[in-house]
């Protein structure tokens, strides 16, 4: 019986010092062209990636080749820390449409309309109040440069908001509510979206015009 204790322990000993002395590998690393595997995962650093074409110009550009492509990339409009995305212009140029700004924790989401090279900022989030803006607020010359409420509906010439009731009768539907030379003006609008009547007026300096206007 002793034997066979005295076995068995110099058996386990044998396993515990094989364990402890098997030395511990790291993780295989192993090119796949231009792809890189390391474990689980895979990374390539060498350039732009693209599906459905062999000249990427974009961190990831797509082409189906038959319609326009996209791409994701950073630094077109924004700085290096942005995630920008993008679509062909008429004149095939990948222009950015979607961005949202990082560096920061509280990060802005914009975006943009035109042409390459004239980008139109459309439409801005800024994170760090909550607050959103309709109108040129990045890259515009004047007025403000974020959003001052909520909503911030900011445009040179007449800003205005629309209201559309869709089950009211013909000519009844629309109403806009707009800034027009230091006045905030009621309209009613006919069905094709043209002025109607001006059923009230708020000027800047506090009088106030209550009928056809």
């Amino acid at each position: 019986m002793k034997k066979r204790i005295s076995s068995y322990l110099l058996a386990t000993a044998a396993c515990l010092i094989l364990i402890l002395t098997v030395p511990v590998f790291a993780p295989v690393v192993r090119a796949i062209g231009n792809w890189v595997a390391s474990g689980n995962d895979i990374f390539y650093t060498g350039g732009n990636v693209g599906i459905g074409l062999t000249d990427p110009g974009y961190l990831l550009e797509g082409n189906n080749g038959t319609s326009g492509g996209f791409a994701i990339d950073q630094g077109i409009l924004g700085g290096d820390a942005t995630l920008e995305f993008l679509t062909e212009d008429v004149n095939g140029d990948q222009t950015t449409r979607l961005m949202i700004r990082g560096a920061n924790d509280y990060a802005d989401l914009e975006m943009y309309g035109g042409p390459y090279g004239s980008e139109v900022n459309g439409f801005l989030f800024d994170g760090a109040t909550g607050f959103t803006g309709l109108g040129r607020f990045t890259g515009t010359a004047s007025g403000s440069t974020t959003p001052l409420g909520r909503v911030h509906i900011k445009e040179g010439g007449s800003p205005a908001l629309t209201f559309e009731d869709e089950d009211a009768l013909t000519n009844q539907k629309l109403f806009r509510i707009g800034i027009t030379s230091g006045a905030l003006n009621f309209h009613s609008l006919y069905d094709s979206g043209a002025w109607q009547k001006t059923p009230m007026r708020l000027y800047y300096n506090g009088d106030v015009c209550i009928g056809n206007c």
